[in-house]
C-alpha cells in the first residue's frame, strides 16, 4: 500500500513538473512569438546566431534577403544554406572574429542582392552576444539597405566631375582674358601673379601697348567671387581695352574708357532689384619714353610708386567704383616715375589675406616689404608672395590675389 502512495505521488509530481513545464514553455512560445512579431516590424535586417554562426531568430527582412520564404526557415541554418559559397564565408569570418575578440563590426558596407536577384548595399553592424556571466554566446547582428543612398551618392559624384570639368574650361577660357605673356619695352620691366581664390575669379590684369610709346596698365577686383565675378570680370576687360583702343586711336584720352564703361554698366546691367555687380579699378596710361603717369584709381586699393627704400606716390582713389553709380566723375591725377622706380599695384586679396589665427596680413605689412630695394619687377613680386604664404600658413587662400608691378629701368 505504502508503495503505490509513493508510485501515486512520484506519478503527481512528475504530472506537476510537466504541467509546469507546459506553462513555462508556453509563456516561452508566447515571449518568442512577441519578440518575432516585434522584429518583424523594424524594416532592417535584425538576427541573432550562436558561435558557429546559426540562426536562432530572424526577422522578416532576413528571410527575404537570404531568399528563406519565412523567418521559420532560418532556425538552425546558415547562410552557407542561403547564398553563394564566397558571401557566405565573408559573413562567417566577419562574425567568427567578432566571437573571438569580443570587439564589435559597425557599419560596413557589403554588397549583396535582392530577392530579384538585383545587386544592393547593405550597411552591416555585428555586436557579441553574452549571457549573465559575460561569456559570448553569439552574435546580434543588423543591416540597412543603402542602395539608393549609394545611387544617390554616384550620381552626385557624376554630377561633381561634371561641374569640375565645366569649371576647369571656364578656368581655362577665363585664363584666356589675362595676357599670355606682358609687354616689355625697352627701359622698363613688367611682371604680374594672379592666384584665384576659387577655380574662378573675379580680380584681372592686363597691360598693353597702345601705341609705340606708350603703355596702357589695369588691375581690377570685382565684388565677390567664382563664377559670376568671372563672367563680370570678363565683360570690364572687354569694355576697358576696347574703348582704351578706340579712344586713343581716335587722339583722345583712353582713360574715358572709365566713363563710357561705368555708363554701359549702369544702363545695361544694373537691374531693378537692386542687385548689382561693381569693380574696383586702377587703369594708368604711361609715357614710355618720359616715364610721366597718368591713371584713374575707381575705389581700388591705392597703388604705390617705390624708390630709394620709401613709398614716392599713392595712388589713392580718384572716383567710386565702376557700375557703381550712374553719375559718377572719374578725376585723371598724375606723377612721373622715375628712372629705378618701381609701380605697384595689387587687390585686396594681399593686404586681407588671413593666417590661423584670423589676423590679416594688413597694408603695414605690406608697406614694409615693398619699401625694400628690388632689383627687378619679378623680384618684388615673389618677395610680397613669399611674405604672404609664410604668413597665412596653411590657412586657405580666402581671396583672390593679384599683383602688378612695373619698373623703369636706369639707363647706363
Amino acid at each position: 500500500m505504502k508503495e503505490n502512495e509513493i508510485y501515486t505521488n512520484q506519478i503527481s509530481a512528475l504530472q506537476n513538473d510537466i504541467d509546469s513545464l507546459t506553462k513555462d514553455l508556453k509563456k516561452c512560445r508566447e515571449k518568442c512569438s512577441k519578440l518575432q512579431t516585434l522584429i518583424d516590424t523594424i524594416p532592417n535586417s535584425l538576427y541573432i546566431k550562436d558561435t558557429q554562426s546559426h540562426f536562432i531568430i530572424g526577422n522578416k527582412t532576413v528571410a527575404a534577403r537570404m531568399h528563406a520564404g519565412s523567418p521559420k526557415n532560418l532556425i538552425d541554418k546558415t547562410d552557407f544554406d542561403f547564398i553563394p559559397q564566397n558571401r557566405a564565408s565573408r559573413y562567417f569570418e566577419d562574425e567568427q572574429a567578432v566571437i573571438r575578440s569580443g570587439e564589435a563590426l559597425i557599419n560596413r558596407e557589403e554588397q549583396s542582392t535582392d530577392p530579384e536577384g538585383n545587386p544592393i548595399w547593405i550597411l552591416t553592424s555585428k555586436v557579441p552576444l553574452k549571457n549573465d556571466n559575460g561569456d559570448i554566446v553569439g552574435i546580434v547582428g543588423m543591416g540597412r539597405d543603402i542602395t539608393e543612398l549609394k545611387r544617390l551618392q554616384e550620381k552626385e559624384r557624376h554630377y561633381l566631375n561634371l561641374i569640375k570639368r565645366e569649371m576647369e574650361a571656364g578656368r581655362k577660357i577665363q585664363r584666356c582674358f589675362l595676357p599670355e605673356t606682358l609687354p616689355q619695352p625697352e627701359g622698363w620691366d613688367l611682371a604680374a601673379e594672379f592666384v584665384p581664390a576659387l577655380e574662378m575669379s573675379g580680380d584681372f590684369y592686363d597691360a598693353y601697348i597702345l601705341k609705340k610709346d606708350f603703355l596702357a596698365i589695369t588691375i581690377a577686383d570685382v565684388r565677390g567671387k567664382g563664377v559670376g565675378a568671372a563672367l563680370f570680370m570678363a565683360l570690364n576687360r572687354t569694355l576697358l581695352r576696347l574703348f582704351a583702343g578706340k579712344f586713343f586711336s581716335e587722339q583722345k584720352d583712353p582713360l574715358d574708357a572709365m566713363e563710357i564703361t561705368n555708363e554701359y554698366l549702369m544702363n545695361h546691367h544694373q537691374r531693378a532689384d537692386n542687385y548689382c555687380m561693381f569693380v574696383s579699378c586702377v587703369f594708368t596710361v604711361i609715357n614710355l619714353k618720359t616715364g610721366n603717369c597718368t591713371f584713374i584709381n575707381a575705389g581700388h586699393t591705392p597703388g604705390y610708386c617705390i624708390g630709394n627704400s620709401s613709398i614716392n606716390e599713392t595712388l589713392r582713389p580718384t572716383g567710386p567704383a565702376i557700375g557703381l553709380t550712374q553719375d559718377a566723375t572719374f578725376k585723371r591725377q598724375g606723377f612721373t616715375l622715375k628712372p629705378g622706380e618701381i609701380l605697384f599695384f595689387f587687390t585686396d586679396g594681399v593686404t586681407e589675406a588671413l593666417n590661423n589665427a584670423g589676423t590679416f596680413f594688413s597694408t603695414k605689412r605690406l608697406c614694409s616689404i615693398i619699401q625694400n630695394e628690388h632689383n627687378t619687377a619679378q623680384e618684388l613680386i615673389d618677395n610680397v608672395n613669399a611674405e604672404v604664404k609664410s604668413f597665412v600658413g596653411i590657412s586657405p587662400v580666402n581671396d583672390d590675389i593679384t599683383m602688378v608691378a612695373v619698373k623703369r629701368k636706369i639707363q647706363f
